[in-house]
């Protein structure tokens, strides 16, 4: 092991956290970490600040940078005041330090060190730097284009930004409440089928096995947890959560639920939690002919939770002959937060966030899930769920009254919390759509569409639902006039809405 492995992990992180969105730069990074040559660590080192230093000649220094060496660019930022001192300081002992890497014979190992700490200083600086950039110029993009619509109408009254951003979204809005509720919790379903397909499923509502009513979001929480691990096998069909709620008490057969969902299989469960112990009990029905295909009973500490509900969900996929990648298996397996307390607390979060679509926008919902999420928060500060969860709170509280005083900050929020939760876990679909939602309404369309197509291949079975993002950026595009961008995904963007409206 190397005396600089910590300083590798933590721009492991980072290049998580970069993926999709700075290339040059990812690109380079991870040419970094992969090498166990120490010369070329310095190297790379010095060509990530050469991809930064590049890019910030030309947008705060006006002017491509050619053959200009980093040490004249630096000194030039300096000089205008352009980067923050200590940023420039990082710069300045990068630069002098990696270029060592090039004169083995003068290199000493231990310099490695400060060459990375200072790398990781300027990465995460830079980050912001580029989220910044990117909303100031979307906020330029709007004031033009609002002004060219000022100069066509003049008889109008001037629209302010915001209420354009609303205008732009507003013909989606009740689509949105639903796709955001069904997004969050990873819920994926579509219409009946004329014809069961045998590898479908819909996981009815589970029972809580004790006289506690307000426990029942452990029930739904197991029963979501199990729902969400199925939806990740893009082998398998599973039913959205809102389709199967109506059958939470229900005198209908097994046999009738099936055939209205049109599924092959139906799982039922029941769950308790008593001290520190749980028990689940599930039961897999074959719906057309109401035959137990499988059933088992968990009896075990509440700790084990995370391997109970990816046992159940690779089990029922065995018994379905469901094909599970060997990626799909790893992002099943993998435990969300270490913490069960703020595990806990995020159960609810999330419960109250589905309560809040179902009541109809009821404002106390929303607030009591924002303030779980952050209770979750305060007990694990790494659990990028709860981040995620937080960021779709601020962008329901900013689409909900787009006027308010604070509007604009929870907006900004949104990008500020996916960001976070990326940098947890860069496999979490619902970051990559919040941030899509987040540049969609700052009117920066291809940044969203990018977004979107990053979350789509991630989670392929929800890709339907990811267009919704998509054809609202769409429409923003068709009236910005970025016709070039519309040619290249037009079809495909229309077919996926179309898919999305049928769905809902």
């Amino acid at each position: 092991m190397t005396i600089w492995s910590a300083e590798i992990k933590e721009l492991e992180t980072l290049h998580k956290s970069l993926q999709g969105h700075l290339p040059d730069l990812e690109k380079e990074l991870e040419k970094l970490i992969k090498t166990d040559d120490e010369n070329m660590v310095l190297l790379y080192a010095r060509r990530c600040l050469e991809v930064i230093i590049t890019d910030l000649c030309e947008f705060e220094l006006k002017r491509p940078r050619k053959t200009e060496p980093l040490k004249g660019i630096i000194d030039k930022l300096n000089k205008e005041q352009k980067i923050p001192s200590h940023i420039i300081t990082s710069m300045d002992h990068l630069n002098t330090l990696s270029s060592y890497g090039a004169h083995p014979k003068d290199f000493d190992p231990r310099q490695i060190k400060p060459v990375l700490n200072n790398l990781t200083l300027i990465i995460e600086w830079y980050q912001k730097y580029k989220d910044t950039q990117i909303v100031g110029l979307a906020k330029q993009e709007y004031a033009t284009f609002e002004n060219k619509l000022s100069a066509d109408t003049p008889e109008g009254p001037q629209r302010p930004k915001k209420t354009l951003i609303l205008l732009l979204s507003g013909i989606f809005l009740v689509v949105v409440i639903i796709v955001v509720a069904l997004f969050v919790f990873d819920i994926i379903g579509g219409k009946k089928q004329d014809q069961e397909p045998e590898k479908s499923i819909a996981v009815l509502p589970f029972k809580l096995l004790s006289d506690e009513p307000d426990k029942q979001y452990l029930a739904d929480g197991m029963m979501d947890a199990i729902l969400l691990h199925l939806s990740k096998i893009e082998d398998l069909r599973v039913m959205s959560r809102t389709s199967v709620e109506q059958y939470r008490e229900t005198g209908k057969t097994m046999t009738e639920i099936g055939r209205e969902l049109g599924v092959g299989y139906l799982l039922e469960g029941s769950f308790q939690k008593y001290g520190d112990n749980v028990r689940l009990i599930v039961q897999l029905i074959k719906s057309g002919k109401e035959g137990h295909v499988w059933a088992n009973e968990y009896d075990r500490n509440w700790k084990d939770i995370f391997s109970v509900q990816s046992e159940v969900a690779q089990a029922i996929a065995g018994e379905l002959h469901a094909v599970i990648t060997p990626e799909e298996k790893q992002i099943i397996e993998k435990i969300p937060t270490a913490n069960l307390t703020a595990y806990d607390f995020y159960q609810q979060g999330r419960e109250k966030l589905i309560n809040y679509r179902w009541e109809s926008g009821n404002k106390e919902s929303l607030t009591k899930a924002e303030n779980l999420f952050r209770n979750a928060l305060e007990y694990d500060s790494t659990f990028a769920g709860a981040y995620s969860g937080l960021a779709i709170v601020y962008r329901t509280k900013y689409y909900s009254d787009p006027n308010a005083s604070l509007a604009e900050n929870y907006l900004d929020s949104v990008l500020i919390l996916a960001n976070r939760a990326l940098l947890q876990d860069n496999h979490l679909a619902e970051a990559y759509y919040a941030r899509g939602l987040y540049y969609s309404d700052y009117g920066y369309p291809e940044k969203a569409v990018k977004e979107f197509d990053i979350a789509t291949k991630i989670r392929k079975a929800i890709a339907a639902v990811i267009a919704e993002g998509k054809v609202r950026t769409y429409d923003m595009m068709k009236m910005t006039g970025k016709a070039d961008v519309i040619e290249r995904g037009a079809a495909s963007t229309q077919q996926m809405a179309d898919a999305v409206i049928a769905k809902l």
